[in-house]
């Protein structure tokens, strides 16, 4: 019969003493040790990573996919896994490029983002400002701004005159008025130089 049996693994032998015993007194007749070579195969566990390096927007990273015997420890493989460069990370919008806008061109300024991790460029946006127009506060047609001399508008346009309105009400009675006036002679030029008959 078999006694003190140890089962061999990866790491070490086995073993175990085959004992012949009287099989009236039971006593021992004799004893042999048997000797089992190590198993010749590992129990592989779980893969595990080694040597870590995470990827970026700017590298790529990789790592070494590990398996060790669960038994002995032994390494059994290893592979390396490359991991794909990330995505970029934008920061918040900046204004480049400003050009203020003028009288008579347009102005505009660049809105650009860029990656918070590697600096690189994700996007740009050209934004365009309209021209300001000129400006003849004082009514000299001439630019306040630029200087620039204005196509002179007609008095009678500038002029504030009843007599200019387009109001169908104010008409009617610029006619009842402009009638009396001519009547009695008073008022044949508004003030802006036009002649009422």
């Amino acid at each position: 019969m078999e006694e003190n049996y140890n089962a061999a693994t990866c790491r070490d032998e086995g073993g175990y003493d085959e004992v012949i015993y009287c099989a009236v007194c039971e006593a021992e007749l004799s004893r042999t040790h048997h000797v089992i070579d190590k198993l010749t195969t590992h129990t592989p566990a779980d893969a595990m990573e080694e040597n870590y390096n995470a990827a970026t927007c700017k590298d790529e990273g990789g790592c070494d996919e590990v398996v060790y015997c669960s038994v002995c420890e032994a390494e059994l493989s290893r592979s390396h896994v490359t991991l794909k460069k990330t995505a970029h990370t934008p920061s918040a919008t900046v204004t480049e490029n400003r050009v203020e806008p003028f009288c008579t061109t347009e102005g505009s300024y660049d809105e650009a983002v860029y990656c918070s991790v590697c600096g690189a460029q994700i996007s740009r946006k050209t934004i365009r400002i309209p021209a300001t127009g000129h400006t003849d506060k004082d009514g000299d047609d001439v630019c306040d701004v630029c200087g620039d001399t204005l196509a002179q508008t007609p008095q009678q346009e500038k002029c504030t005159h009843i007599c200019h309105t387009t109001n169908p009400i104010l008409k009617f009675f610029w006619r009842i008025i402009n009638f009396f006036s001519k009547l009695f002679g008073a008022g044949e030029y508004c003030v802006c130089g036009e002649r009422h008959w």
